[in-house]
Parts: C-alpha cells; sequence; structure tokens
C-alpha cells in the first residue's frame, strides 16, 4: 500500500475515534501510526543495504507488537471509565458514539494489521544491495 493511502486511513481513524468518546485513547494511537508509517513506508522503498532493512523490519515488527499491546489495554481501560460520563451526561448521543467507537475500532485495527504486514514483508524482503 502507498503512503497516501496509509496516511488517509490513519486521518479517518483518528477522526472517528476523536468523535466517539469512548475512543479517545485510539485516537491518539492513531495518530501515533500515522507517524509510524511515514517510517515503515519510507524503510520500505529506501536503497539500504539488506542486512539493514530486515533489522528495521524486525524492529518495526516489535514496536508493533508493543504498540497492539499498550493501545489495546489503554483503550479498554478508557472505554470503561468514559462508560460513566456517556451514560450520564451525554446518553441522548449513546446509539451514536456506539456505533462511531465500533466503526473506530474497525478502522483502527486495520490500520494496524496492515501495518504489521507491511513491516513483516520488510523483514522478508529478499534482494537490494548486499
Amino acid at each position: 500500500m502507498s503512503l497516501k493511502k496509509y496516511i488517509i486511513i490513519a486521518i479517518l481513524s483518528t477522526v472517528i475515534n476523536f468523535s466517539s468518546v469512548f475512543n479517545v485513547a485510539y485516537g491518539v494511537w492513531s495518530i501515533v501510526l500515522l507517524i509510524f508509517s511515514i517510517f515503515a513506508v519510507n524503510n520500505r522503498d529506501s536503497e539500504k543495504i539488506e542486512k539493514d532493512k530486515r533489522l528495521l523490519g524486525f524492529i518495526h515488527t516489535f514496536m508493533l507488537c508493543v504498540i497492539i499491546f499498550i493501545s489495546t489495554s489503554m483503550g479498554s481501560i478508557w472505554i470503561l471509565s468514559m462508560r460513566y460520563v456517556v451514560y450520564t451526561y451525554l446518553s441522548d448521543f449513546r446509539v451514536l458514539f456506539i456505533v462511531l467507537s465500533i466503526l473506530g475500532l474497525i478502522v483502527y485495527y486495520y490500520l494496524i494489521i496492515r501495518l504489521l504486514l507491511e513491516a513483516i514483508a520488510i523483514l522478508r524482503q529478499k534482494g537490494g544491495k548486499k
């Protein structure tokens, strides 16, 4: 996938997750993934030595696994903590926020899985300079 598509998906994920009160933590992590995707795609398209690309691919894969763990933990805690606020003060918009949070989670995890597959492809990449 091109860098432009990664940026569009990351911005879409950020907007949806910030508009849903439940998933603000996932919106913040979408911004982190936006910055991360720029480095991952630039690494894929660079003219570095194969050994360096494999090392960076391993680092990207490891970092994405850590990001998945931390963001899922923080997002779950944030959803539980914001439930009281939404049910008490914003109860008229509860269904809208739930639909937006489900949509935001789908877009967020699509982005992170695509980035993980990109990092694994960089790790397994053959050819290039030796």
